[in-house]
């Protein structure tokens, strides 16, 4: 069950590649968990409305119809977004739940994206739903030591039960090569968080970037070097500040495709594609 949101999309692609190359030792079943928004009565119901609803209901919904079609080993679950309503069958099939960060970590960074806690006794609901889906996971595998610390520390896990495995970089992909100190380094940052950057100057000085791209161009900013910094997709110009470059590149890009591909070629010695 891989979720295809934002940079999960990228890490999906990278496991199914995993499993195609390793098909005569595993058999497996991708499914993939398309974002949609919710539709009928659910989209007029609070909690049924969001995007965790709906994903761990599309997983819900998979794996049970898998399920039926024959015996399954194991499953594994990217993230625990999709898992919360998957709680029963975890006690059926060991299941491996996979997450880049926790819902009290999002809670944390939440207003880079636009989010903000619930009161009280929903945010008591909403953890005890995940400690729920943790403790009946066998294995829970984390993105970084961040989101590990986390699911101890907020949720009461096991430190023994929880690997922290690092999404890394498809190297048949992207191969750095051997760059001059002269040559200009070309970024490319593709988000969904990049409206931060065209936000007003006042708020661009503040101590605290408000996402990961104004994070990277601050820092650029201050390092005098060549830089070009590209972000994708965006459809507002960037501006053009100190030493970095801020320019957009294309609008509704798809991971891996020929066009996203294109967004890294044009650097000259530093990253090539395959």
């Amino acid at each position: 069950m891989l979720e295809q949101t934002l940079g999960h999309v990228a890490h999906a692609r990278n496991i199914k590649r995993a499993l195609a190359q390793r098909s005569g030792s595993i058999s497996s079943t991708v499914i993939p968990i398309e974002y949609r928004a919710s539709q009928g009565v659910a989209a007029h119901i609070p909690g049924l409305r969001t995007w965790t609803f709906e994903a761990s209901r599309q997983a819900r919904t998979s794996l049970v119809r898998r399920m039926r079609d024959g015996d399954v080993a194991a499953v594994f679950i990217h993230t625990q977004v999709a898992a919360l309503l998957a709680g029963s069958l975890m006690r059926r099939v060991p299941t491996v739940v996979s997450l880049d960060a926790t819902p009290r970590n999002f809670d944390a960074q939440g207003l880079s994206y636009g989010h903000s806690r619930n009161g009280r006794a929903v945010e008591a609901i909403k953890l005890r739903l995940n400690q729920s889906v943790f403790r009946r996971a066998a294995a829970l595998v984390s993105w970084c030591q961040w989101a590990a610390d986390s699911l101890v520390a907020d949720y009461g896990i096991p430190e023994e039960k929880v690997s922290v495995i690092h999404p890394g970089v498809d190297v048949s992909l992207f191969r750095p090569r051997e760059a001059s100190s002269q040559d200009p380094i070309r970024i490319v940052f593709v988000g969904g968080r990049e409206r931060s950057l065209m936000s007003s100057p006042a708020r661009r000085s503040t101590s605290r970037p408000a996402s990961s791209a104004a994070f990277i161009a601050a820092w650029a900013r201050n390092h005098p070097r060549s830089w070009s910094f590209i972000v994708v997709p965006t459809s507002s110009p960037c501006p053009h500040e100190g030493t970095a470059s801020l320019r957009p590149w294309q609008r509704g890009l798809r991971p891996g495709s020929r066009s996203w591909h294109r967004a890294w070629a044009p650097s000259p010695r530093w990253f090539e594609t395959g």
